[in-house]
């Protein structure tokens, strides 16, 4: 829990110990005065698992493919094609961190952005 930046601030070592005695003190309980619930929720939390190892199995995998991959020198052999000036290109551009509304509503007056304002007002915008 230490070496996670989930919380905003620092979680005292006392609420991790409290956490888990409530969090053992809970299983007890299922195991021992209600034992169907528990079987329950047993067989519940193993069809998770079984689809979270599933899932690792998976990315695993394709990590290690994709740390392996090597193209070879054909794959840059031939130039991308230039297209005939009557069709234009199109261009998706997705900001994930860069606000629009910083960026071209609201941005500070010693930001200067001439590519991305010059961009603006030459692209059709669809915002949400």
């Amino acid at each position: 829990m230490r070496n996670l930046d989930v919380f905003p601030f620092a979680v005292p070592n006392l609420a991790v110990l409290a956490a888990s005695l409530v969090w053992i003190a809970t299983l007890m309980f299922l195991i021992l005065r209600v034992p169907k619930i528990a079987m329950r929720l047993r067989t519940a939390g193993s069809a998770v698992l079984t689809g979270f190892a599933v899932f690792a199995l998976v990315m695993s995998w394709q990590l290690v493919r994709a740390a392996l991959w090597r193209p070879g020198p054909q794959a840059f052999a031939t130039p991308i094609a230039v297209q005939p000036a009557n069709k234009p290109r199109l261009v998706w551009i997705l900001f994930d961190e860069l606000a629009y509304k910083q960026t071209f509503e609201a941005r500070d007056a010693s930001l200067q952005l001439p590519n991305l304002d010059r961009l603006r007002n030459e692209s059709t915008i669809y915002t949400t």
